[in-house]
């Protein structure tokens, strides 16, 4: 069964494992990233052991949080065998973000739909995405290394969730390439905008972003990727004597 860890945690992805899906206590907050794959591909003959045991597992992770997935927008299309999910959860803030029925539509071109989830025992729909969002290379859910945000890179965007706050907003991107990363640091956190076509690094004060209580329903994701301008870290200035 293969387990990606979240890499800012772990500091090497994609090592492949045999253990319960559980929190590494040696971390306190490991949240894992799991590929979460259609379990209707287990009769796909191209389908490996190792496979088909993340299938299973995905099937554990979503009877886990006992939704009503099938009550989501699109849910119902997901019986497409080429479709994929990438689903994260966030164990401190008991919440679930998943990306589903993702599907290509053009030459490397693919969307989704996005849900997010909080309290597996009692599950609440935070928000999920009334159409497709076209994805990005970067759209996997990333969970930042102290349990406080996820997030998801899309073409023109990206999602992002304050888990403990539960409110949402969303930033723009100027290239579907650009990256994402998210530093902590003793003063404040921040998000930086790597550019790879123009070159060059913006960094987001998260607490200045437009942010949003929980809609409680599909919403058009994209409506919420705003521009980042007020909540860019002005320069600092220091002079020699």
């Amino acid at each position: 069964m293969s387990i990606i860890f979240n890499e800012q945690i772990m500091g090497r992805a994609g090592k492949s494992v045999l253990r319960s899906v559980k929190p590494l206590e040696t971390t306190g907050f490991c949240d894992m990233l799991l590929p979460i794959r259609q379990a209707n591909r287990l009769n796909d003959p191209n389908c490996g052991g190792e496979e088909i045991m993340l299938y299973q597992e995905a099937a554990a992770v979503l009877k886990r949080w006992n939704y009503p997935f099938e009550t989501l927008e699109a849910w119902s299309l997901r019986d497409d065998p080429w479709c994929e999910d990438e689903a994260v959860e966030a164990y401190l803030a008991d919440a679930l973000f998943l990306v589903y029925k993702i599907r290509e539509v053009g030459m490397g071109k693919y969307y989704g739909f996005a849900v997010v989830l909080f309290d597996h025992e009692h599950p609440t729909l935070f928000l999920d995405s009334e159409s497709p969002i076209v994805l990005g290379r970067q759209n996997k859910p990333e969970v930042t290394p102290d349990g406080r945000y996820v997030f998801a890179c899309f073409y023109s965007g990206v999602l992002l969730i304050d888990l403990m706050k539960k409110k949402y907003t969303g930033f723009k991107l100027d290239h579907y390439s650009d990256l994402v990363r998210y530093t902590m640091q003793p003063s404040r956190n921040t998000f930086s905008i790597y550019h790879k076509e123009k070159g060059g690094v913006s960094t987001i004060l998260p607490d200045l972003l437009n942010w949003h209580e929980s809609p409680g329903k599909a919403i058009n994701v994209t409506e919420c990727f705003e521009s980042y301008d007020q909540a860019l870290e002005k320069p600092k200035w220091y002079f020699g004597r």
